[in-house]
């Protein structure tokens, strides 16, 4: 298998526990600094839905997905976890030229307002090819 088409589980990009590997006994006395990992890549995904498609999904489950940004420049639209949802506008409404960060792997659908045919963007941050 190529390496393109290698497609990582869960628990490996998560990280799993070795077990045969030595351990450290840690404590921790005060404040801990920690720092948040950088994306190794990204995508844009970009639909437009309209009375006559319905609900479209906008970006699939996605275990590798660090975060996601949904915005419209164009019109109001309405977003939900799965396509029946989105399909009865049960869903958050987000207005033109306001922008929602996802932080979760989960698929996200989209679905425009009546009559309209908003250009619904996101951007894709990703912790692994």
């Amino acid at each position: 298998m190529s390496e393109a088409a290698y497609k990582p589980t869960v628990s490996e990009i998560e990280g799993s526990e070795i077990p045969d590997a030595p351990s450290v006994k840690v404590q921790v006395e005060g404040p801990v600094r920690t720092q948040d990992l950088p994306a190794t890549s990204w995508a844009v995904e970009l639909v437009q839905p309209t009375d006559s498609t319905g609900a479209l999904k906008l970006v699939h489950a996605d275990p590798r997905r660090k975060r996601v940004i949904v915005m419209s420049t164009s019109g109001s639209f309405y977003m939900a976890p799965t396509q029946a949802q989105a399909n009865i506008r049960l869903a958050a409404h987000l207005a033109q030229n306001t922008s929602f960060v996802f932080t979760h792997r989960d698929e996200i659908w989209v679905n425009n307002e009546p009559g309209g045919a908003p250009d619904i963007s996101a951007v894709v941050e990703l912790w692994t090819d």
